[in-house]
């Protein structure tokens, strides 16, 4: 009987031996692949993070006031206010360019973070959430990227400012949609956009810090949500794009 049982044994081992040695390849790959894209998802969530973060709490401040230091812009008073919103605004979505260029979408949609945060850029994207034309989003971001050493990097602000006022600036030309839309805040319709797209920011906030060790637990500015826009955030935002997403009443109730 002892006999049989290590025959038996010596087979089952042998054979699974073989078995492994043949899916070796596949399975090294498929490990290297998530390691990959968990490698990715960290070196880039702390610094979309970080913008994210910044920018939706400069949207706070406009949504409290119904942006009327945008509506009612003085440009003596308020050029270097202007100035630091659109560079919020450039610098969120070259964080998201950032990860677009160092970085195999396919390789980040390995893991479910990884996947989740390609939904978010997909809804950053999508027509009836973003605030411009994808094109001018993406080269709004990409405007204010900078190589630096072996990796890219965001501008910094005073090498902004310095391009944005410089007489004839491309930078300048880049943005200008951008600034054009953000002075046209006074349309409570147009508004209602930007309040909407300033969610979907806030909701990648929690879900890149859930336990809000990083950056702290922000508020939603529901109370200036309409009920149009209430509507949209719950059924397409959440019900369509980011099904993933939970305790989402926060966002507009």
């Amino acid at each position: 009987m002892e006999a049989v049982k290590y025959l038996v044994s010596f087979i089952s081992g042998g054979v699974l031996l073989e078995l492994f040695k043949l899916f070796y390849p596949d399975i090294k790959k498929v490990l290297n692949n998530k390691i990959e894209a968990k490698n990715i998802f960290n070196k880039h969530s702390d610094l979309i993070l970080k913008a994210a973060d910044e920018l939706f709490g400069k949207m706070y401040s406009l949504a409290e006031e119904d942006f009327i230091s945008l509506t009612k812009y003085e440009p003596e008073q308020d050029e270097m206010n202007k100035i630091y919103i659109i560079y919020l605004f450039a610098s969120f979505w070259a964080s998201l360019g950032i990860l677009r260029q160092e970085s195999s979408y396919v390789h980040l949609a390995r893991i479910r973070n990884g996947k989740r945060l390609l939904n978010f850029v997909t809804t950053y994207e999508a027509k009836k959430n973003r605030i411009l034309e994808r094109s001018y989003q993406r080269a709004i971001g990409d405007s204010v990227i900078i190589q630096k050493s072996e990796s890219l990097r965001i501008m910094p602000l005073y090498d902004f400012v310095n391009e944005y006022k410089r007489e004839n600036s491309n930078l300048r030309k880049i943005i200008q949609p951008l600034e054009d839309s953000l002075l046209h805040t006074g349309d409570k319709q147009h508004r209602q956009r930007f309040l909407i797209f300033g969610i979907i920011i806030l909701a990648l906030i929690d879900f890149l810090d859930k336990k809000h060790l990083i950056v702290r637990d922000r508020l939603s500015y529901s109370n200036k949500l309409n009920t149009k826009s209430k509507i949209q955030i719950r059924r397409r935002i959440f019900g369509h794009y980011l099904p993933f997403m939970k305790g989402v009443e926060k966002y507009y109730k």
